[in-house]
């Protein structure tokens, strides 16, 4: 008996100490800032879809967190930008919260922003380009399209490097660099970055068609850009996240979706 009481004695303490260490374990990846937002700023912005987390949450995600005014600064332009869009879309989208830092490095190398899960990670000084971009790997359907590679020159390849590299000899790999920007192909890219993976090249399409407005149609004077151009406005249209009537207010009507790509809202 006298055992068996001491064992009820000790639960507490296990209960005290044995679980939180256990939970710890588990959120130990987890790195935590503050963001005090003033009562102006919650009077506003509070109600909306997207949280401000100041939180890292992935392994591969580094940062400092900056002080709770600069904080509340990047989440005011943030939600402005994003007010471009529906809320239903960016309910839809997935995307749930927004993390601002400084010095955002991605596995050890600096960037701009980071899609993770339904994530987002700014540095503070964000360009509005960079909300659509990472907005836009949120909801990015596939890593490979079949359909979207096809829309390029056939010489072209992807190769996770800041320039595309065909099949050339290192003398005219160096010409081609020296003048990409008068190359046919380049033409077909909104950004030396957009040669260097598919779902990038999705992403910067998207992030420069919302950005340019009615001067993104020069572009497609180039049959590849146009045909990227109708391939993501038919892909938020299927899907139910952008309807027609965006698209006509944004670029006017001249640009119809015609179903070329997607089947059955697939």
């Amino acid at each position: 008996m006298r055992n068996l009481r001491h064992i009820f004695l000790l639960l507490p303490v296990f209960f005290c100490v044995v679980f939180p260490f256990a939970s710890i374990a588990q959120e130990s990846h987890v790195r935590s800032g503050r963001a005090n937002f003033s009562r102006r700023f919650q009077e506003r912005w509070s109600n909306r879809p997207l949280t401000v987390r100041q939180e890292i949450r992935s392994k591969q995600v580094e940062g400092e967190f900056p002080n709770s005014k600069t904080v509340e600064k990047c989440a005011e332009r943030f939600y402005k930008i994003l007010e471009y869009l529906p809320e239903t879309l960016i309910v839809k989208s997935g995307l749930k919260y927004v993390t601002f830092l400084n010095g955002l490095k991605l596995n050890g190398q600096y960037a701009g922003g980071v899609a993770s899960g339904n994530t987002i990670y700014l540095i503070v000084n964000f360009t509005e380009k960079t909300v659509f971009h990472e907005f836009f790997h949120v909801f990015d359907p596939k890593a490979k399209d079949e359909k979207w590679r096809n829309l390029n020159d056939k010489s072209f390849s992807y190769t996770g490097s800041q320039f595309y590299e065909m099949n050339h000899s290192k003398k005219e790999k160096r010409k081609i660099k020296k003048n990409i920007r008068k190359d046919r192909i380049q033409e077909g890219f909104v950004s030396t970055y957009a040669m260097s993976f598919e779902h990038e090249d999705r992403a910067e399409t998207f992030a420069y068609m919302i950005v340019e407005g009615k001067k993104f149609l020069k572009r497609t004077k180039n049959p590849v850009m146009k045909a990227k151009m109708e391939y993501i406005m038919e892909l938020f249209v299927q899907r139910k996240l952008l309807d027609q009537a965006f698209w006509d207010r944004h670029f006017g009507s001249k640009f119809k979706v015609k179903n070329r790509f997607y089947s059955n809202g697939k």
